[in-house]
């Protein structure tokens, strides 16, 4: 007879073990899956649950996985920035002049701190399709400190006070800054938005990110976190504090280059863990025009993008993680950039397989070989198809700054998965949604058709594969006995919906270790004394 704190009953109860698995009962005990049954138990089978759940017929998925995404910066910029990207019905459509109407009207809110920052201005998205310049932004704002961020993170605007108080005047004379002029300068933005946020506000902002991760199903987050220009970083000293204590997952990599700059954290993190972006991007952004491809860009033909690492740099960054025991990975979007990172991987691994499983985040542009090459590897290959797809529907971005050859080489989904590689579903928010439905919709209906994936292998890209990548596909990422008693009680079933109605899901109930996840809303200092001295879970 089975022990039970919880039995699910009258269930569609989706393991995503394998396709098409389904279970019709579950039971729950101290927090793990102690059985699943495929018809409701008979009396006898279970012992006596303290709770029993008639679901009356509702779908039962496994908490979601977020692969990549950045937790801080986004809990930051709730509290700190004026947002300007807002999908509509039309999709994210916006020009100079309604950003800058909407920053005036805001930065009411910013009287008492002079700063001001601007997130989420999408260059492709704007009529004028640039990011604005100094001069634009001190008649915005005359005399104040503003800044304007990308939302692909991969570009940023200055007034003239901004510059001077970074001290960034020689490198953006126009107040722009693109490449690894931006990357590595983002270190000093975010010292200064530190300074403006207490711990009140950031205590407010974190909880804002969990509960909009909960409502979404997330019960994971493989968080990219750190700036490798700042030798001050706070972000991952309040991290390595509070993440342990929240009711989702952390997964931590550090965007640090040098693993010893991690030595005082390794007591907090599960598994070391390096890289990502910033310091660790190989490329920049299709928007920004700074992905490094081999051939121009349809609307510039002297721009191939940017490369910020020759192959013997790449090398040693990879090499110095692999031989530290430190899970790799790091951004590249352009043909080039995954070129040098596989390159790397290649040299580094030389045969050994990958048992640090080391990974390669969006992987946008690859040639076949290049497909080949990082399937062989057993790289993960962390994605945001829901980038093309957002791209594709509402804004066109991608048809008019590539060429054909290179609108038709994005991320060839179908042919990794057949070709027994792994894709691991991911927001890149808050340059993205965080919503691992938009993810899936992107899937099902990719820009490019012949590689669009089912509905099955598009769960398992934030469930089981996501679960493998940071080596827990033992306790996670789906429903079996033993595992994690991490799901979700959708509203409806999406194995019975529209695939084009997927972006629509609506999670009724998002459980964690058996237990229903409420949100959170902890006063800002009860939330820091049980940061500073309550248990903590590793991250």
């Amino acid at each position: 007879m089975k022990r039970c704190d919880l039995l699910l009953v009258n269930a569609r109860i989706h393991t995503m073990e394998r396709e098409g698995e389904r279970a019709a009962a579950m039971a729950v005990h101290d927090g793990r899956i102690e059985a699943l049954y495929p018809q409701d138990p008979a009396p006898g089978t279970v012992r006596r649950a303290r709770e029993v759940l008639d679901l009356g017929g509702r779908a039962v998925l496994p908490g979601l996985i977020d692969g990549h995404m950045h937790f801080l910066p986004a809990s930051v910029l709730r509290e700190t920035a004026v947002i300007v990207a807002e999908f509509g019905p039309d999709g994210l459509k916006t020009d100079l002049a309604a950003v800058r109407e909407k920053v005036r009207r805001e930065a009411v809110r910013f009287r008492g701190r002079k700063p001001v920052f601007c997130f989420g201005y999408h260059i492709e998205a704007s009529a004028e399709k640039r990011m604005p310049d100094r001069r634009e932004l001190d008649e915005w704002l005359s005399g104040r400190e503003l800044i304007v961020l990308s939302l692909d993170g991969h570009s940023s605007a200055y007034s003239t006070a901004a510059l001077s108080r970074l001290g960034l005047r020689q490198k953006a004379p126009d107040g722009v800054l693109t490449g690894t002029a931006h990357e590595l300068s983002m270190g000093k933005v975010n010292a200064l938005m530190a300074s403006v946020v207490d711990l009140s506000m950031l205590a407010h902002g974190i909880q804002g990110t969990v509960n909009e991760a909960l409502e979404q199903g997330l019960v994971c987050l493989h968080c990219l976190e750190g700036f490798e220009d700042s030798r001050t970083d706070p972000s991952l000293w309040l991290l390595s504090r509070c993440g342990g204590t929240l009711p989702v997952d952390l997964r931590l990599y550090v965007q640090y280059r040098d693993p010893a700059r991690l030595d005082r954290y390794r007591r907090f993190l599960k598994n070391p863990r390096i890289g990502g972006c910033y310091g660790w991007a190989m490329d920049g952004s299709v928007s920004s025009g700074t992905a490094a491809f081999d051939d121009p860009y349809l609307y510039d033909p002297q721009n191939r993008g940017r490369l910020y690492f020759d192959a013997e740099q790449a090398r040693t960054l990879v090499g110095r993680a692999d031989a530290a025991g430190f899970q790799a990975t790091s951004h590249a979007i352009g043909t080039r950039a995954i070129e040098t990172l596989l390159s790397a991987y290649e040299q580094v691994l030389d045969g050994k397989g990958n048992p640090l499983r080391h990974r390669i985040d969006h992987f946008e542009f690859p040639t076949r070989d290049q497909v080949r090459r990082a399937v062989a590897l057993g790289l993960p290959i962390v994605a945001q198809p829901g980038f093309s797809w957002l791209d594709e529907k509402y804004i066109g971005g991608y048809r008019r700054k590539l060429t054909l050859e290179q609108f038709g080489r994005q991320i060839p989904l179908r042919n990794i998965v057949e070709s027994g590689g792994l894709i691991v579903g991911s927001s890149d928010y808050p340059a993205g949604l965080l919503s691992p439905w938009v993810g899936i919709q992107g899937m099902l209906e990719y820009p490019l058709e012949r590689e669009r994936l089912g509905l099955h292998q598009a769960l398992r890209t934030y469930t089981w594969n996501a679960a493998w990548a940071t080596g827990e596909e033992g306790r996670r990422g789906s429903l079996a006995a033993g595992k994690k008693a991490d799901f979700l009680v959708m509203e409806e079933d999406p194995f019975t919906m529209p695939p084009s109605e997927i972006r629509n899901a609506r999670v009724r109930e998002t459980w964690i270790d058996g237990r229903r996840a409420p949100p959170m809303a902890v006063p800002a200092a009860a939330f820091w004394a049980r940061a500073l001295l309550g248990p903590r879970k590793k991250i």
